[in-house]
This record gives structure tokens, C-alpha cells and sequence, in this order.
């Protein structure tokens, strides 16, 4: 479903780019109408560039939340197992298969924060953009008479959203992933183990209770971002088309 929904930008690249070009070749060769040369294939170049970096982010996260997932599943899995029974004078533990898994858990929260690192200013100013972006688009949709150009703004605009959705939706993914570790932890049979079992879980539980973020500057990008990048589009958006009417 989410390759779909990637698909959809760009479809909506190329009609950006394209429907001028074919508007134009109607009007010019089949209305017989005069009509300017509309050749915008730059944009196209622009829009891939962006795309670009938002499918890779999407990528990147859709991985690193799997991953985690799948460390919760085998921390589940994960028994204290006895290598040799000397009855009640000593109990020899293999805790080795606990030992990996705490290793792994520290490669990705590793990739976790060198991810964020990477991406952190590179978000924000894709955020900033989309607010923007949504902001122009939205007014364009209201200020343009051309049915055609509306549809097209309107489709723009909607892409944009759903864009800015998924990138907010796989960084929670991303959080969500890295918590349940902390559940998969309680459900480990850790009594059963030796002391060093123990601390071992105990320590798993205290990290896991810090979950991975992608940030946008200081602050996390969840769902809730995107309701505040829609606020905070919705604020641009009526302030602009305040100062379009008044000059009309």
C-alpha cells in the first residue's frame, strides 16, 4: 500500500510538468488558437530532486523500524537455557543468544541516531518547504479561474499532504518499534535466568525506555508533527489569502 501511495507523487510530478506543454499543443495546433510555448521541463528535474530525498528517508525508516521489530520478536523468543546442572551446588548458563541480542540492539539504535544526525537539518527544511508549498499551492487553487489549473494546484496540494503523511507516519513507526522492546522484555522469561540474565533484561528495559527518534531540529517528527505542519499551513494559508482579497 505504501508503494502505491509512493507511486502517486510521481504521477503527479510528470502532470505538473507535462499538462502545460500538452495545454499549449491543443490550443496552438488542434483549437487553433495562439498561444505561448509552455515548456516548464525543468521542474521536473527540481520535483525528482525532492522526491528523491523523501523516498529515501521513507526507505530508510520503513527498514530501521523493521528491524526493530524483528529484534522484538527474538528477544521474545530468548530462553535462559542451562549448559550443566551440578544440582544445587552450581547451575552453568549459556548467555550467549542475550549477549548477540544486546549487541544488535546497540547497532541499531547506533543507526538510529546516526540516521537522525544525517537527516535532522534535511527535514526540517523539507517540512518548511512543505508548509509552503501547501501554502501557495492552496491559494493558487482559490486565485486561478482555469478549471484545469485548479485541479491540477488541488492535486498538488493533496499530494503534498499525503507526501508529508507517510514521512510523519514511518518516523513513528520508527519510535513505536524501538519501545516495544521494553514490552518484549517484560515477556521474557528473565526469572528463569541466571544474575547475569537479569541485569542484562534490566538493562534492556532502561535503554528501551528511550525510544529512537528522527528529529526536525529539536524536536521528534511523529503524527503529531504533521498535524502541526498542517496548523501552521493553515495559518499561512488564510493570512495570504487575507492580503490576496484585500488587493483585489
Amino acid at each position: 500500500m505504501a508503494a502505491l501511495f509512493m507511486r502517486v507523487p510521481q504521477v503527479v510530478a510528470h502532470i505538473y510538468v507535462f499538462l502545460p506543454f500538452a495545454q499549449t499543443l491543443v490550443l496552438n495546433y488542434i483549437l487553433g488558437e495562439d498561444d505561448e510555448l509552455r515548456l516548464p521541463f525543468r521542474l521536473l528535474g527540481v520535483s525528482y530532486a525532492f522526491l528523491g530525498v523523501d523516498y529515501l528517508f521513507i526507505i530508510l525508516c520503513a527498514h530501521l523500524s523493521t528491524e526493530f521489530k524483528m529484534l522484538t520478536k527474538d528477544l521474545i523468543l530468548i530462553k535462559p537455557t542451562k549448559m550443566a546442572d551440578y544440582g544445587a551446588t552450581c547451575i552453568v548458563y549459556d548467555n550467549r543468544p542475550i549477549r548477540n541480542f544486546v549487541k544488535m540492539h546497540q547497532v541499531y539504535i547506533r543507526l538510529a541516531s546516526d540516521m537522525n544526525d544525517a537527516t535532522n537539518n534535511i527535514m526540517f527544511v523539507n517540512l518548511l518547504c512543505a508548509t509552503i508549498t501547501l501554502s501557495f499551492f492552496g491559494l493558487a487553487v482559490l486565485a486561478t479561474s482555469n478549471m484545469m489549473d485548479k485541479l491540477v494546484n488541488l492535486v498538488v496540494v493533496v499530494t503534498v499532504m499525503l507526501l508529508t503523511l507517510i514521512q510523519c507516519y514511518y518516523c513513528e513507526k520508527l519510535k513505536t518499534a524501538s519501545e516495544e522492546i521494553f514490552c518484549a522484555a517484560c515477556e521474557n522469561p528473565w526469572y528463569e535466568g541466571n544474575l547475569e540474565y537479569q541485569n542484562i533484561i534490566h538493562l534492556i528495559m532502561v535503554r528501551s525506555q528511550k525510544p529512537c527518534y528522527i528529529k526536525s531540529l529539536h524536536s521528534p517528527i511523529t503524527l503529531r508533527t504533521f498535524t502541526k505542519v498542517m496548523s501552521t499551513t493553515w495559518s499561512y494559508f488564510s493570512l495570504m489569502n487575507t492580503v490576496y482579497q484585500n488587493n483585489e
